[in-house]
């Protein structure tokens, strides 16, 4: 499934050589976090960072606003019943484009065959993710139509609406994270932030000037 990512639960320091014990730490894994839904991500070189594609080059990195755009010109059909720009995203990631998704499953024997359906002189890693308390997201949920929509924007507008929210992060209620009324409002004045709510109401037009700085710098599941 496409996902934004979640927060990783340490790596397991020993190498598991059988099923029977990749079976037997994932019994101890689920039952010490009863409730939790638990994804996983297969890589088949333990030393893999854990970076959505669209990251891992720079000119990918720089010409992430265009690449999508090209890839639906060339096949708008395709493209056509897609609802939101995450829909485009997932379809982009099948077709091969690099993206800021990151592939997870919830199954981790999935996990587990990528991890060693290749290079097999290598060591292998299954990636857990433990996402925090309301990192989990739907396709319609608005955080992920922010997040979605940062791949139209230019670099240097994805730069300038980092540096502004982390500003504004700072600002925020230490407990919380979050921006009372009178911050929302102030950060939102910003011309990207402006930009960005005008892109998501491209898909909700009823969409509130009214973004989290903190929903644009931590992943989602």
């Amino acid at each position: 499934m496409g996902s934004i990512c979640g927060q990783e639960v340490a790596k397991l320091p020993k190498a598991i050589t059988s099923l029977e014990g990749f079976i037997r730490k994932l019994a101890k894994l689920v039952s010490d976090n009863p409730g939790i839904q638990l994804a996983y991500r297969g890589h088949s070189k333990a030393e893999y960072e854990i970076r959505p594609s669209v990251f891992r080059n720079e000119n990918h990195k720089s010409s992430e606003h265009l690449m999508l755009r090209q890839l639906i010109a060339q096949h708008p059909s395709d493209f056509s019943a897609d609802k939101w720009v995450f829909d485009q995203l997932v379809r982009a990631q099948h077709y091969g484009l690099p993206t800021r998704l990151l592939d997870v499953s919830i199954n981790p024997l999935v996990a587990l065959y990528f991890a060693v359906c290749s290079n097999p002189s290598s060591r292998a890693a299954v990636v857990v993710f433990k996402p925090k308390v309301g990192a989990q997201k739907y396709f319609d949920s608005d955080v992920v139509s922010c997040l979605s929509a940062l791949s139209l924007l230019t670099e240097g507008e994805k730069n300038t609406l980092s540096t502004h929210a982390i500003e504004y992060i700072k600002k925020a209620n230490k407990k919380t994270r979050k921006l009372d009324e009178s911050g929302i409002m102030n950060f939102n004045a910003h011309p990207v932030p402006e930009k960005l709510v005008q892109m998501v109401r491209q898909e909700k037009p009823d969409f509130r000037s009214a973004i989290q700085p903190l929903d644009l710098v931590r992943p989602v599941l």
